[in-house]
């Protein structure tokens, strides 16, 4: 993918978010997802954050992109706390607490180095709504935190997830995974045994790979 690809992917798929997310125009919001870009590139050696290959804009970029594609199934409006499991490097949290700033956003991340750089990139990017949570994620964080919503870009494999989400818990929130095509109808199948079901999706392609994705969305049933 040519440089400047992706950014130009992310900029056309703002323009076309719902209504309802009350997302500041692009020209807005864009440089701060530059300072984001800007700051884990300056922080990578240092921190030890990212791979070889993701040491470049355009990989963050396309990074970004991925991240944003939650937006299509949040809502905001009854969504008011969102959690980020496994924020890892900040996406998909960071992006997300920039897009959504009226949505508090926790970043539950459990390497040291990691939850230190996301302190730092909140405080630098002036991100007022997000908190930064130095843990791992179980199955007993959803009573304590309560969150709306919780999201997970990387965190585990579908196989994984009956160790956060128990069957017959009350206070399970409902769920967001990134996932590809292929595996999605594992997840399905895995949360249905949990006693969730699938509310909505949203397939796109991941810009430089043309890779399928998906984002899936299941509630408790």
């Amino acid at each position: 993918m040519k440089h400047g690809q992706a950014e130009a992917l992310c900029e056309r798929f703002w323009s076309k978010l719902p209504a309802n997310i009350g997302a500041a125009a692009w020209g807005i919001v864009a440089p701060r997802f530059t300072h984001l870009i800007e700051l884990l590139l300056k922080s990578a050696h240092a921190r030890k954050l990212l791979s070889s290959s993701q040491r470049n804009t355009e990989s963050l970029w396309e990074h970004l992109f991925d991240s944003l594609q939650a937006l299509q199934l949040i809502e905001p409006e009854s969504e008011m706390h969102i959690l980020d499991a496994g924020s890892g490097n900040g996406f998909p949290g960071l992006p997300l607490a920039l897009a959504l700033p009226n949505v508090r956003i926790s970043l539950a991340e459990r390497s040291g180095s990691k939850a230190e750089f996301l302190e730092f990139a909140a405080a630098s990017l002036s991100i007022t709504s997000a908190t930064v949570l130095a843990m791992e994620v179980g199955s007993r964080t959803w009573d304590a935190l309560k969150p709306d919503l919780v999201i997970m870009r990387a965190l585990l494999r579908a196989s994984q997830l009956p160790r956060l989400f128990l069957p017959n818990d009350p206070s399970a929130p409902p769920f967001v995974v990134f996932t590809t095509a292929e595996k999605s109808s594992e997840w399905i199948f895995t949360a249905k045994s949990l006693g969730y079901g699938l509310l909505k999706s949203h397939a796109y392609v991941y810009p430089g790979t043309g890779a399928n994705r998906e984002t899936l969305k299941f509630i408790k049933r």
